[in-house]
């Protein structure tokens, strides 16, 4: 994984809860840009404290000097029924779900996402995963990213009710 000099990658911990939800709130409002008039963004789930302590997702976040989280990638096992609104059923052999992937918009386009998305693909391949998938906003600026980064539509699609959005599922051979 290659960052910038000045960011380090370590694993995520229950105290970064609260600048995890920053993190994705600075995120969801570049939707305004393209999303359906009308639309808000949400409010960050606040169980992230709770996520991260559960020891149950992979997560690495990627931190500045001053110690700011700046990057954020969280991967768990993919269920058999995994929707646009969550996980359910039984888990998915061999498959790996990126819950989150993000980047603060003051510091897109310095291969943060893709360095951090490296790290997940790697890690789930040392795991013994097979193959990797992902929801994202149908029309999200994320669509061409997951495309550059060698991931493709799997014919997935559905509302995602938290986000308010139509969702489109990828996915990646390992």
């Amino acid at each position: 994984m290659t960052l910038p000099g000045d960011l380090r990658a370590r694993p995520a911990r229950g105290p970064d809860g609260a600048a995890i939800a920053g993190l994705m709130r600075a995120c969801d409002e570049t939707y305004l840009a393209w999303a359906p008039r009308g639309w808000a963004p949400p409010t960050p789930a606040p169980a992230w404290t709770v996520r991260l302590q559960s020891g149950l997702l992979w997560s690495r976040v990627t931190v500045d000097g001053a110690g700011r989280v700046v990057g954020l990638v969280s991967c768990t096992p993919a269920k058999a029924g995994d929707g646009p609104d969550g996980p359910a059923g039984d888990l998915l052999p061999g498959v790996a779900h990126v819950g989150a992937l993000y980047v603060h918009p003051a510091r897109w386009r310095e291969g943060i996402g893709a360095a951090l998305l490296a790290c997940a693909e790697g890690a789930m391949a040392a795991e013994g995963y097979e193959r990797m998938r992902l929801w994202t906003p149908v029309g999200a600026p994320a669509e061409r990213f997951y495309r550059a980064c060698g991931w493709a539509p799997d014919g997935r699609r559905g509302l995602n009710p938290w986000l308010g959005l139509e969702v489109v599922g990828y996915a990646k051979a390992l």
